[in-house]
């Protein structure tokens, strides 16, 4: 075309260019910063952790009773939707000897009825829980 530079129509196609790549590296960043990203533990009752995973779990609370030598201890369970207490009560510890409810890295749920631990222990409930 007569009077119209060449350098309109590479120019056209390569800020198309650009502006692809721009897309594709915003793309590319969003998808691996939502990757990164680390939620954390919900937030329960004063007192207690979270044990579970994404899909859901329990608040626990757990200590000594006032027996330091006996296989008892006290503990609280509570829903993770409304933080309602679900179990309240003694637990009697199965499996191992040597315990230290303070260690909150050896909690893996509450199956209903106990608290599992991380060597195939657990704590049993000893009065009835609650039907839900």
């Amino acid at each position: 075309m007569p009077g119209v530079p060449a350098f309109r129509t590479t120019g056209s196609r390569a800020r198309w260019r650009h502006h692809g790549l721009r897309i594709l590296l915003l793309g590319l960043w969003l998808t691996v910063a939502a990757c990164e990203v680390e939620s954390q533990p919900p937030q329960g009752p004063a007192g207690t952790w979270w044990v579970g995973g994404a899909d859901g779990g329990v608040f626990l609370k757990v200590t000594d009773d006032s027996d330091p030598n006996d296989d008892l201890y006290q503990g609280a369970v509570y829903f993770d939707s409304d933080q309602t207490l679900w179990y309240q009560g003694p637990l009697r510890l199965v499996g191992r000897g040597d315990f230290d409810p303070s260690q909150q890295d050896q909690y893996l749920g509450w199956d209903g009825e106990r608290i599992l631990l991380a060597d195939g222990a657990y704590l049993q409930a000893v009065d009835p829980v609650p039907a839900l």
